[in-house]
């Protein structure tokens, strides 16, 4: 893609840009919220890595279609999440947990696993709540 206007004209629904590293996460991330659509969101993934896409592709849509499809409630959802991406699934419902390797800032926000997700985090946490039902 030589010109980024060529993303708003096609169909592509989103799109990643890797960081050197020289930026932190949040100045990247306004900067190139800056020269993006207003239509268009970015979020850092970890690792100096930031996702752009359209507002209406994010991951709390995809929860929301999926407690409509089965008939759930946000109040018998749990989501799982790791950074700044994650942020507005995590916002919707209250059983939220974030990894223990997580952003700082965001381990003050939502409740905190006692591993990370290289330590299969998510995967316990499910188990663990299984075995309790």
């Amino acid at each position: 893609m030589n010109d980024i206007e060529e993303l708003y004209n096609d169909n592509v629904l989103g799109m990643a840009v890797i960081g050197n590293g020289s930026i932190t996460n949040k100045t990247l991330s306004r900067m190139i919220q800056n020269i993006i659509p207003n239509s268009f969101s970015c979020l850092g993934s970890g690792f100096d890595f930031y996702l752009i896409q359209h507002d209406n592709i994010d991951k709390v849509v995809g929860v929301k279609n999926l407690q409509e499809y089965f008939n759930v409630s946000p109040e018998d959802t749990i989501v799982f999440g790791n950074n700044y991406n994650d942020l507005k699934m995590l916002e919707s419902t209250s059983h939220s947990f974030i990894m223990s390797n997580s952003p700082d800032d965001m381990k003050s926000m939502f409740n905190i696993l006692d591993f990370s997700n290289n330590q299969n985090g998510v995967q316990k946490k499910i188990l663990s709540y299984l075995e309790n039902l």
